[in-house]
């Protein structure tokens, strides 16, 4: 669970996706089980938190959105709530690889988060 205002780093390469080469994610975020209207930010660890929002959610729902995020420092993004708390659910989807003029590389999709519990929270391995 992802508390108000609180910030989470995920690792995000490694295993399916390369260690090395990476510009950015593509990923299907959603939040599950809000406790107040509430947003979701997901931006590159180390950089500073923007001033925008990748998805809202209202008490009680489940919204999805699909997330291309920029990797910041090792490989990890930052997830960051908003107010209340929320569980965050993230499948990866593929990659754009700079190593081959910004191709994006489909992947099967996986899951790489359940902050309910089911991968293991925020440690979750690719």
């Amino acid at each position: 669970m992802l508390g108000p205002g609180a910030e989470r780093a995920l690792t995000v390469v490694g295993g399916t996706v390369p260690s090395t080469g990476v510009q950015s994610v593509v990923l299907n975020v959603t939040v599950t089980e809000p406790t107040s209207a509430s947003f979701l930010t997901v931006f590159p660890d180390g950089t500073g938190r923007p001033w925008s929002a990748n998805l809202n959610v209202l008490p009680g729902q489940t919204v999805p959105n699909l997330v291309v995020a920029k990797v910041g420092t090792a490989g990890q993004l930052t997830f960051a709530a908003g107010s209340g708390n929320v569980h965050v659910i993230a499948d990866i989807l593929g990659y754009f690889d700079v190593t081959s003029t910004d191709k994006f590389n489909p992947l099967d999709p996986t899951r790489v988060l359940d902050s309910r519990g089911a991968l293991g929270g925020w440690n979750a391995k690719l």
